[in-house]
């Protein structure tokens, strides 16, 4: 299923992105549906980062759920190739819940728009249902309305990350962010 999502930084793209691309953990205070966001590992090759994050959400799991989901599920890694030359970043994420299940992948393109960015995120997000006990009869049919729950889930998230880095930029103008 085709995630699609668009939204302006009141800031321009070059600080925009190497914000995110450089102190993406910084920026968690100002993301209220991120616990901590961990730098795995880096590698810088002219133009290009390709950065390895570990991300772990801050939302409470329903007792009722907690028995079939633990917290230390609510993580992903986060595998994206940052290019500064084009002003893009390639990313696809792996869960840590049914690892294999979640398949989601996408490309971020930052544009200049005056002396603010618009962040367009387009993406993909395909679930694996044979890899579960979901019957595969029930598979085809339960399958998309499962990827637009989770699309229409992860969209404010997305987009959350443009939140984020306008916050922490604004605390940093006024002098209350860390560098």
């Amino acid at each position: 299923m085709e995630l699609l999502a668009k939204t302006h930084i009141p800031f321009a793209r070059d600080l925009v992105f190497r914000t995110l691309r450089d102190n993406l953990p910084l920026l968690v205070p100002h993301m209220p549906n991120v616990r901590v966001i961990e730098v795995k590992k880096r590698a810088d090759e002219g133009t290009r980062a390709d950065l390895l994050n570990e991300w772990t959400a801050a939302t409470e799991i329903p007792a009722v759920a907690r028995k079939f989901v633990a917290a230390e599920q609510l993580k992903w890694l986060d595998y994206a190739t940052w290019d500064e030359g084009d002003f893009t970043c390639d990313w696809h994420i792996e869960t840590h819940a049914m690892p294999g299940v979640v398949e989601c992948r996408g490309h971020n393109v930052y544009h200049a728009a005056g002396a603010e960015t618009e962040l367009e995120i387009k993406g993909e997000l395909v679930l694996h249902l044979e890899k579960t006990k979901v019957p595969r009869l029930l598979a085809g049919t339960v399958r998309p309305i499962i990827e637009r729950i989770v699309i229409t889930a992860l969209k404010p998230n997305l987009l959350a990350v443009g939140d984020g880095v306008s916050g922490y930029l604004r605390a940093k103008q006024s002098g209350s962010a860390s560098t």
